[in-house]
């Protein structure tokens, strides 16, 4: 379905946002699509309509609502600062009998790169969980999906020996099932990525590995659904 920009001009009907609600004022851009025998939808500027809200499928919205959801997730991911890491492990250096302050820095120094690389691995830690979360819940809203399209299946042959509408369904149900495997797999591999973090030894598997490996992963499971 195509999506429409239009500049909204002088009439008695109130368009509003469909997202935020915000009343589309004249001389405003916004978008517009339209289902066949219905009207005209809604949106300002700031919210392009999304797959979920163009479909008139719930069992449709409530998937593509969980692939935006997993992208959310990534997004917190992607946005752990990784930039300042500077800590590269080893000892602590010793504070010398006859410090000149030139030790006594060093040690400081090394504290606080190790603290601060703590940091950053709990950071990373708490968003990969929940990427992790969203992928399991998306897998869960996959199966309830691929359930409900099959009971729908089921009633129309239960009237119908044979049916398009019914084929469809089944087929439906059958990606549904197969984007839920693709889902608790890539949950898998976030979740076996985070256990490669290691707050004491910055030496194995890189944070920037660790990102690239579950988001990598979360992103071919999300887009593996195309219905």
């Amino acid at each position: 379905m195509r999506v429409h920009q239009q500049v909204a001009h002088k009439s008695k009907k109130v368009r509003s946002c469909r997202r935020c609600g915000t009343e589309i004022q004249p001389g405003q851009r916004y978008y517009w699509f339209k289902h066949r025998h219905q009207g005209k939808t809604y949106f300002c500027m700031l919210h392009r309509p999304r797959p979920q809200d163009m479909t008139l499928s719930d069992k449709l919205a409530r998937l593509y609502e969980e692939q935006d959801n997993i992208t959310s997730a990534i997004d917190t991911v992607n946005g752990v600062d990784l930039s300042e890491i500077t800590w590269e492990g080893g000892d602590q250096p010793e504070v010398e009998d006859d410090d000149d302050g030139e030790s006594q820095g060093l040690h400081d120094e090394w504290q606080e790169e190790k603290d601060a690389y703590g940091e950053t691995c709990e950071d990373l830690e708490s968003a990969l969980d929940e990427l992790a979360s969203a992928l399991e819940t998306a897998a869960e809203t996959a199966t309830d999906v691929a359930d409900e399209y099959t009971t729908s299946a089921d009633n129309i042959e239960e009237h119908f020996s044979s049916s398009p509408v019914a084929d469809d369904c089944h087929s439906k149900a059958e990606q549904c099932e197969e984007w839920q495997g693709e889902l608790e797999s890539a949950q898998s591999d976030v979740e076996s990525a985070k256990g490669d973090i290691d707050k004491d030894d910055p030496t194995g598997t890189t944070l920037a590995d660790i990102v690239s490996t579950a988001v990598d992963s979360a992103e071919a499971a999300r887009d593996a659904l195309q219905i």
